[in-house]
């Protein structure tokens, strides 16, 4: 299959999604809006992995690269594209879903707590199957999304962050954690990233790397399970009913 990875920042191109499906004989292009890539016709793929990034779904107004890849989103979810999401990439295809195309309401917690590490999230009864074996996960984030999209499932939760994913069926899913990042680039992520370091409740780094040795396999076999069923699942086409306004 041809898979688009579109990601919101130059550097942020890794990804264990991409490796795995790469391995497994796939196509996967690395576009980012936001050095002038060209994306791709929707016609012409089989699905998008939308990656994280630093600027919320509700502040991408002032940011014309993240308006094209919101624009993009909102297309290809109209059209019945498979779609992952992941973190900010979660947050665009929950708006891309509402009908009123509004971005969707996405807020820090009151008190200002940060996920930044492994921490442990909950499968709802929809997702039991989904997330049999994964209990802790990779986080980066102090905003989510307040409530479930419109029309969504939500699969698992968490403690402190309520919709830690979310999907349509088979076809679209979104998480708010990051199984993209792996132990192999964790050192590279945590470069990257310094805006969360010493936020409240962000873990250390030394703590991180002992949790991506507890649970690196786990999440990385979790990865294997979820594009199994994203792939294998039919792509729906549908007529479009919305759309998301947006600069070109």
């Amino acid at each position: 299959m041809r898979i688009v990875h579109l990601h919101h920042h130059p550097h942020w191109s890794a990804s264990r999604l991409v490796d795995l499906l790469r391995e497994a004989g796939h196509d996967v292009e690395n576009r980012c809006p936001a050095v002038g890539d060209v994306l791709p016709d929707l016609a012409s793929i089989d699905g998008v992995i939308i990656g994280g990034g630093t600027v919320p779904v509700s502040a991408v107004d002032g940011h014309p690269a993240h308006q094209r890849s919101l624009a993009y989103v909102a297309d290809a979810f109209a059209a019945g594209t498979r779609l992952f999401g992941v973190c900010l990439g979660a947050q665009m295809i929950a708006t891309a879903a509402d009908p009123s195309g509004a971005p969707v309401k996405v807020a820090p917690r009151p008190d200002g707590l940060t996920e930044f590490g492994y921490y442990p999230i909950c499968p709802t009864a929809a997702g039991a199957e989904l997330f049999t074996g994964l209990s802790t996960v990779f986080q980066a984030h102090y905003e989510s999304c307040v409530v479930v999209p419109p029309g969504a499932e939500l699969l698992a939760s968490s403690p402190w962050f309520e919709v830690q994913a979310f999907s349509y069926g088979h076809r679209v899913i979104g998480v708010q954690f990051h199984p993209d990042v792996s132990a192999a680039n964790l050192d590279a992520y945590h470069a990257a990233n310094p805006v969360f370091d010493g936020r409240p409740g962000a873990q250390p780094r030394a703590a991180q790397r002992r949790g991506a040795e507890r649970h690196d396999a786990a999440i990385a076999a979790w990865c294997v399970r979820v594009l199994d069923r994203w792939l294998e699942a039919p792509t729906i086409r549908r007529p479009r009913t919305a759309t998301v306004a947006h600069a070109t």
